[in-house]
Order: structure tokens, then sequence, then C-alpha cells
């Protein structure tokens, strides 16, 4: 039964919506629309767009002033206004659609209602004027009016008004139409420019005495100079320049028009054939058509106006331009401290002339490559880095030619010029010679370096202006014939790694991948011992040699490598990869005044350096750097030797609490200082070492350690032997050598000097003790205070 109620009521609601389908395309008015017609003053514009209405005529009436004139008005394409009779003219926008507004909105009084009887009283015998309004012709021919409002006596702020072929008279507010009283030339557009300054894209400026273009552009929400050069331009001054253009108008009110209908011939008087100055501005696609307006000589004595006409017109007006001349100064004010104007993702191809070496790249959708050698691949890194800095490239100072003494920019000691793809432009898979545009984006001279200022004097294609740059862009240009040679030596899989040697003069650790069927994924040292390799360190070095990147290109043949140290390496790498493929790297002597490292790859001809970030990663300790481990609440004994003096600690249970205490055995020295038993126990249960020196075989006598500076030796529970440190000689003034080895063989290792390791190098103080400097006179104890 409920289902049937659910499906009747939903057959209701679909019926009811057609009958307001039907309702609405017969035309058929709702209530509420209804009552709206009857409100309204003019019914007929209820449901007409304002922007169908396309003329205005106000005709005065027997009851208007001798010298009214009828004013008619037209809508042009764009929303313009522009008014026919009594002179044909730019008419105001805003005062004309408001009218149109308040002429569609006019109510009914709803206080005093229609009046009715004679319109004597109300001036509407004889109307002061009469209100048509015109929907779009059709045709050729004019339309019939939409709409006809009589309008009669004012009182007050009140206005008698009656629709034409209407019976009642209506009381409206005065101030709505007010615009129907006001003179013909407060019709008139006083405005000489109708673009908001947000949807300005371009300006451009022509003068003729003196002759100077300028044109500017809005492009990726910044401002550039076109003309006369292509550089950015300062966002701010562009953007005032735009701000004074849209506010120019008409001086001096009805006095500022000064002729209507003057011919082109006609314009010469006021210095408008050809003019002194035109400025066009053009909006952003889809708002509206450019708009232009020309400047003539100045009005006699006003020194601050010119004789000016709008693009579209043929009426001259006066104009004042004081604040247009200080929006627009001279064309290095107009520019921004950035001197190129580019955007390094976009840069298509980059031409560097230096040295007498051409570098002409091309960007493709795999990288940077030489143009027309595709196979010759660039470094994307370098390039890119150069692009950013000279987007970024800031001018301090500009000086006029000739304030700059031998500037070397003719020729220039470098020359960059680049390419760039337009906004929404695709980038091409492969971009050919042929694929780049003729003309290139930005053109940059680079002369001298004056070290002294620190400063690169340097100037843009098609301007005279020397500009003042910072010489730390001279850190990205080729300084060889190996600039801009792709820096990735090596491309290979991480994971295809099998085993890695290095040698160190006599020095060789192997280590090899863990087994896929091993019950470890950790690295093992091979060779000269059998050991865990420290991971990390391996990881490091298989991820340097996988994307290796030279620091710079140094020669193109290695020759015997006795100039880069190459012919008896201090430092190889070995690998082997998956399918027996084998590479070795080899690392010379140091580069002179500088932390790089000469290297080559065997079978490479060529040599290059490579950095401190490198390097860090290929010379890391490969053993597992863990020289002691043990759980710290495992150790039951301590025992620390000197070489003339012996403690050892035990560890006991204290009362009431759960955290046993250190205390000297029975017949040891009970002054030593407890408290550091605990951070020592902690320090040697993960202690790790920086690097072996060996890591097995006899112990040198160099190292110190067969009469060590410190024996510690630590009982673990349920270690059958004791854990041994044995402290030597120092390596430096921070590290020393050690060993955990018992014997007079075994490793040598690394131990760096920190607590609680620095207080143990020496044994603890005893009351007999002499001072260390016995022969200096001990102090004289501080006077009390008094």
């Amino acid at each position: 039964m409920r289902h049937r109620s659910t499906i009747a009521l939903f057959v209701v609601f679909l019926a009811g919506l057609g009958v307001l389908w039907w309702a609405d395309h017969a035309g058929i008015k709702t209530r509420r629309q209804q009552r709206e017609l009857v409100n309204r003053l003019l019914p007929e514009l209820v449901d007409t767009d304002v922007r169908e209405i396309r003329r205005i005529e106000i005709a005065p009436g027997p009851g208007a002033e001798k010298d009214r004139a009828t004013i008619v008005v037209e809508r042009r394409e764009g929303g313009a206004w522009q008014m026919i009779r009594p002179t044909d003219a730019a008419a105001d926008r805003n005062l004309i659609e408001t009218l149109v507004r308040n002429l569609k909105d006019l109510r009914k009084s709803a206080d005093s209602g229609a009046i009715t009887g004679d319109p004597t009283p109300y001036g509407l015998d004889k109307p002061s004027a009469t209100v048509t309004l015109f929907g779009p012709s059709s045709a050729g021919q004019s339309s019939a009016p939409l709409a006809t409002l009589d309008v009669g006596r004012k009182d007050g702020k009140r206005l008698y008004v009656r629709p034409v072929g209407g019976d009642g008279i209506d009381v409206i507010d005065a101030v709505l139409l007010d615009a129907l009283v006001e003179p013909p030339t407060r019709w008139r557009d006083s405005a000489l420019f109708h673009v908001p300054s947000f949807n300005v894209q371009g300006v451009e400026v022509h003068e003729s005495k003196p002759a100077r273009d300028i044109s500017l552009r809005r492009d990726e929400r910044h401002w550039r100079l076109l003309k006369p050069i292509r550089v950015p331009a300062e966002d701010d001054k562009a953007e005032g320049l735009v701000a004074e253009l849209s506010a120019l108008r008409v001086a001096d009110g009805a006095d500022g028009f000064v002729k209507d209908g003057v011919s082109t011939a006609g314009r010469a008087e006021y210095g408008l054939d050809p003019p002194l100055t035109s400025i066009t501005m053009t909006p952003f696609s889809g708002k509206g058509p450019p708009q232009s307006l020309l400047l003539g000589k100045a009005v006699p004595g006003k020194d601050e106006q010119v004789y000016a006409i709008r693009g579209d017109q043929d009426d001259v007006v006066r104009l004042d331009v004081k604040r247009l001349r200080e929006a627009l100064p001279i064309v290095n004010e107009l520019r921004s401290q950035k001197v190129l104007d580019l955007i390094p993702q976009r840069i298509t191809r980059l031409r560097i002339e230096g040295h007498g070496k051409v570098f002409d790249l091309i960007r493709a959708a795999k990288g940077w490559h030489w143009r027309g050698e595709e196979k010759r691949a660039a470094d994307s890194t370098t390039i890119q880095t150069l692009l950013t800095q000279l987007a970024e490239l800031k001018a301090s100072e500009y000086f006029e030619p000739g304030r700059v003494a031998d500037p070397r920019l003719d020729p220039p000691r470098f020359r960059i010029q680049g390419w760039q793809a337009e906004s929404g432009s695709s980038q091409p898979e492969s971009t050919t010679s042929s694929e780049v545009e003729e003309e290139s984006r930005f053109d940059l001279s680079l002369g001298r370096h004056d070290a002294l200022r620190k400063t690169i004097y340097a100037r843009v294609a098609g301007d005279s202006t020397i500009l003042a740059v910072p010489d730390t862009i001279a850190a990205s240009l080729p300084s060889t014939r190996f600039a801009y040679l792709d820096r990735s030596v090596l491309a290979l899989n991480p994971q295809d790694f099998v085993s890695l040697t290095v040698e160190r003069g006599a020095s060789r650790v192997s280590v090899a991948a863990p087994d896929a069927k091993g019950p470890t994924n950790k690295w093992t040292i091979t060779a000269p011992v059998h050991a865990p390799a420290d991971n990390s360190a391996v990881t490091g070095l298989i991820l340097t040699l996988a994307h290796l990147r030279v620091d710079q290109w140094e020669s193109e043949q290695i020759g015997d490598g006795k100039e880069f140290g190459l012919d008896a390496p201090p430092l190889v790498v070995h690998w082997t990869l998956k399918a027996s493929r084998q590479g070795t790297l080899r690392l010379g002597k140091n580069k002179a005044k500088s932390s790089s490292v000469y290297a080559n790859l065997e079978g490479d001809p060529r040599v290059f350096s490579l950095s401190l970030a490198a390097l860090s990663g290929i010379e890391a300790e490969l053993h597992d750097k863990s020289v002691l481990s043990f759980k710290p609440s495992a150790a039951e004994r301590i025992v620390l030797r000197w070489p003339l003096q012996t403690v050892t600690l035990n560890k006991y249970p204290k009362p009431g609490s759960a955290t046993p205490v250190w205390q000297p055995a029975l017949g040891f020295d009970a002054s030593i200082d407890v408290s550091r038993a605990a951070p020592l126990v902690n320090a040697l249960a993960e202690l790790k070492t920086s690097r072996f020196l060996q890591y097995d075989g006899p112990i040198p006598v160099a190292a110190g350690l067969e009469n060590p500076r410190v024996v510690i030796k630590i009982k673990v529970s349920g270690s059958p032997k004791e854990k041994t440190l044995r402290v030597g000689n120092p390596l430096t003034s921070n590290a020393y050598l050690a060993t955990t080895s018992p014997d007079a063989s075994g490793p040598v290792f690394v131990l760096a000097v920190e607590p609680p390791w620095k207080d143990l190098l020496k044994p603890p103080a005893r009351p007999d003790d002499l001072p260390e400097e016995v022969f200096t006179l001990p102090s004289a104890p501080a006077k009390p205070a008094k």
C-alpha cells in the first residue's frame, strides 16, 4: 500500500513540473510576476535585459526650456555609448547605464498611488521631456520603442511622470532622473580610456619630438619592456603608468571640449596631424579592442595642458598631462633592476660565445644537447644553474656610453643569447635548429671584470646603456672547452652491484653483496678478513658510483697520467655488476688550489676532478664500525690498568633501589670517582670507530699498544671471555690508536678522544702524587672576604 502511495505522489510531482514548464513556455505569469508588473511604472522593461537597450532619445517637450536640445545616444559594441545628437561624440557610460537601470526599476508610489484627472497641475499637459528607449534594430530598420515616459513638473524632491499611453500620473524620487536635466556637455564622456587597469595587457607610446618608442607588456603577472629594449620592467612604475592613463579626464569641464567634428586636415591646427605623442592601451584577449589617444601641441597659456583626440572620435579636447609626464619617465627609470626577461624552464636554446669558442645548446625532452649533435649530451644541471642566475641577475648601476673607461664590450668577452617558448606552447620531443624561433628572447654582452668593485660591465642588445652586474655570474661562465659537457659519467643501477674492491696502496678491501638465499641482507667483507660490512657506507659508495658526476672536466687525454697522479693512483675502486660487467675508478693527486682530486675511468681517456662530496662516499670505511657491543646491564666487573696502577670496580646491588652501584673491589684504591663507571660502561657497550688502520695481523710497535696508556677489561654476564680495549699512541690531538685484541695481533682502529675517554688516559690522582709542574710555586690562598 505504501509503495503505491509513493508512486502516486511521484506522478503528481512530475505533473506539477509539467504544468510549470507549460506555463513558462506559454508566457503565463506567476502571481509574484504579476504583482511585479503591476508595481512597475514601465512594465514593458521588466523582462528586458539592460544590455538589450540600444538607443535612448530624450526629446524636449513643450514645457522645456527654449535652448534644450534633443539628446540621442546609442550603444556600441563592447558596451560603449555614443552620442548622436546634438553632436557626434563619446557619451558618459556611467551616467547612461545608471539612467537605464533607474528607468527599468521605476516603481509606482505606494503612498499616493496613481493620480488621475487634469494633468496640468503636474506639468504633464506640456511635458518638459519625453524619454524613449529602443531595443536592437533589425534589417536596418529602427525597432519599435520598448517604453516611453513623459516627464512633468519637479516639486522639490518629487517628480511627476506618466508612461506614454497610460492614464495615471505617478510621483517618483526626482534624483532618479536627474540626468534628464543635465546639458548635453554633461552627457559627454570625459574619460579618455575605458580599460580597468587590471585588464590592461599592453601599453605602447610613440613620441615624435624627440623620437622614441616605448612598448610595455604584462606577461606572467609581471611587466616587461619590448621597446626600445627587451628587458623586465619595474612593475610598480608600469602599474603607475597604467593607472595614470586610466585616470585621464578632459580638463576644465565643459570648456575642455574644444571642437567637434574635426577633419583629418583640421587636426594640424592642434598639432595632431601628425600627433606629437600617440598612446595605445591593449586589453587582454576577450576584454575589448585596443584603445588609443593622440596628443598634440600645448594649449596656449596652459603649459600643463595639451590638445588631444581619442582614436575612435573626431572631437578635440584639452588634457592635463602633468602627472602623465611624471609617470612616463626615461627608459632606464621604467626598467627593472633585473637585467634579463626570461623564464628558465621555457628556454629552448642557449648560445654562448667566449674565449674564441661557441657553445650552442638545445633543450629536448630528454635534456640538453649540442645543437646539431643530439648524441652529444650537455650537462642540464650546469645549464639550469646558469639560466637561474641569468633570470635573477640585477644591475646595481646604469652608465651612459663613455662614462666607463674600457668596458670591453666591443667585442665583448662573452655574449649570451637565449630563445624562449611562448606561454602555453608544448615542449617538443626533440627540438631541431629549424624549429627554434629566429628572434632571441635575450641577448646579453659581458665585458671587463672590475675586481675592485666586484662587478662585470654588461650591455643588453639594442641598448647603449652600460650595466654594472655582480661578478658572481662569472663562476657559471665557460672557462674551458669542456664547459657544459654532460658531467654524469656513470649511470648504473644500484641493484646490479655484486661486489666492490677498494685499493689504498698495498691495502685491499673487498665486499660482497648479500646472498639472496642467505640469512642476512647485509654486505660482507671478504678480504682481507671475513667480517660484517657497514651497510650504510657500502650503500653510500654504490650510490656515488651509480650516479657519478664530475666536478670539472680536466683533459680529453690522460697520456701517461703523471700530470694527474694517475700513473700510480693512491686509491682505486673496482666493481662487478650482474652479468659480469666490470668497471674501475682511479683517483690521483689533489688538484692545485682546490679540494678536488683528479680521477678517471679505466678504458676512458678523459680526466676529470671529483669534489669532496663525491670523495666522502668513495673513501668511507666499509668495515662495520662497531668494535665493542654488549648490554650495559650485563656488565659485572671493570678493570682499569695503567702502567703503574690498576683499579677494579665491581657492581653491587643497592639496598632499597633497583639500580646497582659500582664500587672499588677490596684492596683497590677507594678514592676513584665511581660516578664515571656507569657512563664508561654505556660508552663501551656501543663503541664505534671512524676508521680501521688494519683489520688483522701483527700490531705495529708504532701503535704503542704493546705498552698501552690504559687497558680496560669488562666482564660481561654470560660471556666466557672478558671484553678488552687497549689505547695506545695518539694519532692526532683528538684521536688515539686502539685495539680490542688482548694479544700481539688483531685489529687497529682510531678512537676519538671524548669523555669519558679523556680522563682515563692517565691514572687517577693519589694524595701523595707530586704536582705536574714540580718546580712551580703554589699560588697563595685567597684572602677571606671581610
